[in-house]
């Protein structure tokens, strides 16, 4: 009988700064050296890794969308063995919300060899305490797999993984092997036990990973 495969996943804890796309990108390409040289298949950023979150009006303004995509392109230009899950602010196809803003979605990309192969958008948007996604982002509606070392991995982001029945079983449903969750949620006292309790649940409804 073949060996299972593993999954070695470096992860990315980085400080982002709201607003310094520079300086986050900087602290993208250090982190993905260290992993690159640890030999993990794939190193997972925090959400809205580029812009920072929460990145709020920021993302009204068109040239901070514009350069948070450029510094995507520079980030998986410099990836290669080690793929990297990157959160960053996704353009949409041209149509607008009812604000009259340019539809945008809270997104993770997944860099490998150079290029950008894919993109998940963010299903479940928060909208209660610190949390005003729905005034930004447009929910994203696909469950895409990617193959990573030989893996089915599946990403989702924060809020996905909180819900009921929601993304994080579709993509069991979808046939992920491995399901990684980028997040930026905020800490607050024994929020750590209840994030592994609930974490316990969706690995017993899913039976992945």
């Amino acid at each position: 009988m073949a060996s299972p495969r593993t999954l070695r996943v470096a992860l990315c804890q980085i400080d982002t700064i709201v607003g310094a796309i520079d300086y986050n990108t900087e602290l993208v390409l250090e982190s993905l050296r260290v992993a690159e040289a640890a030999h993990c298949d794939v190193a997972v950023f925090p959400e809205l890794t580029i812009p920072g979150y929460p990145p709020e009006d920021l993302v009204h303004k068109p040239r901070f969308v514009a350069d948070n995509v450029a510094a995507l392109g520079r980030i998986a230009s410099a990836t290669s063995t080690t793929a990297a899950v990157v959160g960053f602010v996704e353009p949409g196809e041209g149509s607008t919300r009812g604000s009259g803003f340019p539809t945008i979605h809270n997104s993770a990309a997944i860099c490998a060899n150079g290029e950008i192969v894919g993109t998940y958008r963010k299903h479940e948007l928060p909208n209660y305490q610190v949390f005003d996604e729905k005034r930004y982002f447009t929910p994203g509606t696909g469950m895409p797999l990617w193959s990573i070392n030989g893996v089915t991995v599946a990403i989702t982001i924060c809020e996905d993984l909180w819900i009921d029945g929601g993304p994080v079983n579709q993509a069991g449903d979808a046939g992920a092997q491995f399901i990684l969750n980028m997040n930026a949620s905020p800490y607050y006292q024994g929020k750590p036990a209840a994030r592994e309790e609930m974490i316990r649940r969706r690995v017993a409804e899913t039976g992945v990973p």
